[in-house]
């Protein structure tokens, strides 16, 4: 510890050096040259989560102590109970006084009744619907992530929690904004990239596109649009790239397939072309999935601007220093997370359930620029009732690998929009015909024919009134 605090100081322009007296003990010293810091001091607190009402729900004191002293130093209001019979006697007290808890943070895995259970009688009362809700796991079971799906969790995290990544999952479930991104989003000039990049994009649905291409040339970037792996790898071929964003749920042939091709023709050439994954995946197994094809980084959709530039400048650096860029795969986004699902290595964060357009979620998703939000509406509208017939196609065929391509681009664009009583019916869908389970389709199609016939007028409604 002491050579290297040595050698730090060195690098520091300084000096250390120690006292020390018999009996007395020893007192260490050191000096350091520092730059002035130009800018904002970063901030890191937001104010709007303080004050929120959390009920922390584990059967584990230990756990129950540390989660209450994180969200304590991050002024929340949190009171913990050791199961749900417990929480939810909380519950209706702290409604009954009118005080209700914002946010329940509940361990999956208890004896007696689980948190899905929790999760399912708070979200079937009225009263509580709203709620945020946030599930905790020691293990990782399957069916879990599909269940918070069900039970309209806004997040799922793996213990032991990073407190970086409740942060980040407590924050977007809450919808707040901290104030270091509300400065990064004010202070443009730090988003632009350090030179301009020549960019493939590939990916099939117009909606994306429009969001992604508007995001990277606002940065100076150009970009050429592949409308699915075939042409992602034609252009490779024919093209040279700083660059590729590559879609991972594609027509013809699919991201992972496409990537396979792009490094097999590097082979013995010297060349590595920096690939990123935009997946509506990130469950367990989709980073290793990625990674075993070739990709270097991933996103979650739907992507947003600070996410997807993190990325992009951590790729680039690596690729730069020679580091072996596969061993990096940057977050999303809980979400993400994907499913929505905003989601850090491996690990969905998903939104908390809304039932139409959010303006403020879509605006979200675009840095706050309306502009850019024009035209990935006018896309939506554009691009959904194609969407729909080709749903309706692949049901009418029993296609289960179509339909679950038709709803993976209706779920992706729900995502953008916001609208999560439409993506959980897209994403279940997806789920249920990717599994070959096509016998309940019909009805999860009525429903979600209607939830988006709901969400169109209040779009187009939007356009019209839009500056």
């Amino acid at each position: 510890g002491l050579t290297i605090s040595s050698r730090l100081v060195d690098l520091m322009d300084g000096r250390i050096w120690v006292e020390s007296r018999l009996g007395e003990g020893s007192r260490f010293h050191f000096t350091a040259r520092f730059r002035v810091q130009n800018g904002r001091p970063p901030q890191v607190l937001p104010a709007s989560i303080a004050g929120t009402r959390v009920l922390v729900v584990d059967d584990n004191e230990t756990n129950r102590r540390i989660l209450v002293d994180i969200l304590s130093n991050w002024e929340m209001r949190p009171e913990a109970v050791p199961g749900v019979a417990e929480a939810l006697a909380a519950i209706r007290r702290a409604l009954a006084a009118g005080e209700p808890y914002q946010v329940i943070l509940t361990d999956v895995n208890m004896p007696k009744m689980d948190g899905f259970t929790l999760a399912e009688r708070i979200k079937s009362d009225p009263e509580l619907g709203s709620t945020v809700i946030m599930m905790l796991t020691s293990g990782d079971r399957p069916g879990d992530v599909a269940r918070c799906e069900e039970v309209g969790a806004a997040a799922y995290l793996m213990k032991p929690i990073k407190q970086s990544e409740l942060f980040d999952a407590v924050v977007s479930s809450l919808g707040a904004v901290s104030a270091e991104d509300a400065a990064a989003a004010l202070d443009e000039s730090a988003a632009r990239p350090v030179r301009p990049l020549n960019v493939l994009l590939a990916e099939d649905s117009l909606a994306n596109q429009k969001l992604a291409v508007g995001v990277l040339e606002r940065w100076g970037h150009r970009v050429t649009v592949a409308h699915n792996g075939k042409q992602a790898v034609a252009a490779v071929q024919t093209q040279p790239f700083d660059l590729v964003l590559m879609d991972v749920q594609m027509p013809e042939l699919d991201g992972l397939e496409a990537t396979r091709m792009i490094r097999q023709s590097e082979r013995g050439t010297g060349r590595h072309l920096p690939i990123i994954a935009m997946t509506a995946h990130a469950m367990k197994g989709d980073r290793e999935r990625c990674l075993d094809a070739g990709m270097d980084s991933y996103v979650a959709k739907p992507v947003r601007a600070a996410r997807l530039r993190e990325a992009i400048d951590e790729l680039l650096d690596r690729c730069s220093t020679g580091l072996p860029t596969g061993a990096a795969v940057a977050p999303s986004p809980a979400a993400e997370p994907e499913d929505g699902a905003e989601a850090r290595a491996g690990r969905p964060v998903l939104r908390a359930s809304a039932s139409a357009f959010e303006i403020s979620a879509a605006l979200e998703v675009v840095g706050g620029n309306e502009e850019l939000l024009k035209d990935v509406l006018q896309a939506f509208l554009e691009e959904s009732p194609a969407a729909m017939r080709e749903l309706d196609a692949a049901l009418a065929a029993a296609d289960g690998p179509a339909v679950s391509r038709a709803a993976h681009k209706i779920n992706g664009q729900m995502r953008i929009l916001g609208c999560d009583a439409a993506r959980r019916t897209a994403f279940e869908l997806e789920q249920l015909s990717g599994r070959g389970e096509l016998s309940a389709l019909a009805g999860l199609r009525d429903r979600l024919v209607s939830e988006v016939q709901a969400i169109v007028p209040s779009v187009a409604a939007w356009l019209r009134g839009a500056p």
